[in-house]
């Protein structure tokens, strides 16, 4: 039985380096490198085919052909031979705004339509990104931001951290995340 899935994209043009699929939550071994698949997309630029963002490498990436496209119509899709339930992906994107997807859906195939198994949003670029279940819908205080209150400036931050404590001593790990709003 094959399997079909599909990263569907709403920005305009899509530059992904890296993705990797899990059927865990991200700690297993990539479902792309451990079953046998077939790669395809909804189109890609001239040397940088779907493979790329396979490879392993944050040096190639693919590029779709869709420019300034409606949302849904820039995908990567992969058809396994054997079925799989994804419960994880990681991406790395370029972290150009005119590049990066705030973001995706992942999608299945039941042998007649494609159905959305998960949206992601808020995401980042030039950076690894885990999304799954837990990203998709936090819990009440799994996510927390800094936000810009004066306004009309432009907001620039070198270095910024959360803590656990009031003395800014144990400091809290997380995935950074940020507005793609452009004005």
């Amino acid at each position: 039985m094959s399997r079909e899935l599909s990263l569907a994209a709403p920005a305009s043009c899509q530059y992904v380096a890296v993705l990797r699929l899990r059927d865990n939550d991200c700690f297993d071994t990539d479902v792309s490198e451990s079953i046998q698949h077939d790669l395809f997309s909804s189109g890609y630029q001239d040397g940088h085919p779907p493979s790329l963002a396979f490879d392993g490498s944050l040096e190639t990436s693919w590029r779709d052909a869709c420019l300034a496209c409606p949302g849904g119509l820039s995908w990567l899709a992969l058809s396994l031979v054997s079925s799989v339930r994804i419960r994880c992906i990681r991406l790395f994107q370029d972290a150009s705004f005119s590049r990066l997807a705030s973001a995706v859906v992942l999608e299945s195939w039941n042998s007649s339509d494609w159905i959305v198994e998960s949206t992601f949003a808020d995401l980042q670029g030039g950076a690894w990104g885990k999304y799954n279940l837990r990203w998709e819908s936090p819990a009440a205080q799994n996510r927390w931001r800094f936000v810009l209150a004066t306004p009309n400036i432009s907001l620039a931050v070198a270095e910024l951290a959360f803590f656990a404590d009031l003395g800014c001593s144990q400091p809290i790990a997380g995935i950074p995340i940020a507005s793609a709003t452009r004005i």
